[in-house]
């Protein structure tokens, strides 16, 4: 595999945010919530979403079979996956998600 970059809206998701929080996990629901504007709580949910969305697919799992865990620096890493390494970015209603075989910046 080479880097695959994948965008995405923001604000038009094809999917219901109830059921975009609802795959997200506890530590996830806990940065969403805790951000102070709805527009932005939004916006990281389905950031998030389809972030595991897209590496499931490229795992061929299902969304919530998807785990991390945090490496010292805090970055998220697939807890069981090692072959595949992403980096996620968002700004206003923009997400991108690189996935690569090798890490995409240094840990």
């Amino acid at each position: 595999m080479r880097i695959k970059i994948c965008h995405f809206d923001l604000d038009t998701p094809d999917v219901s945010l109830d059921h975009a929080f609802d795959c997200l996990d506890a530590d996830e629901r806990d940065r969403a919530k805790s951000l102070t504007q709805l527009l932005n709580e939004k916006r990281f949910t389905v950031a998030h979403f389809r972030q595991r969305e897209i590496i499931a697919a490229a795992l061929r799992l299902a969304t919530a079979d998807v785990t991390f865990s945090n490496i010292a620096q805090g970055k998220p890493v697939l807890a069981h996956h090692t072959g595949l390494h992403f980096n996620l970015s968002h700004s206003e209603d923009r997400g991108v998600l690189a996935l690569a075989p090798t890490a995409l910046a240094p840990p």
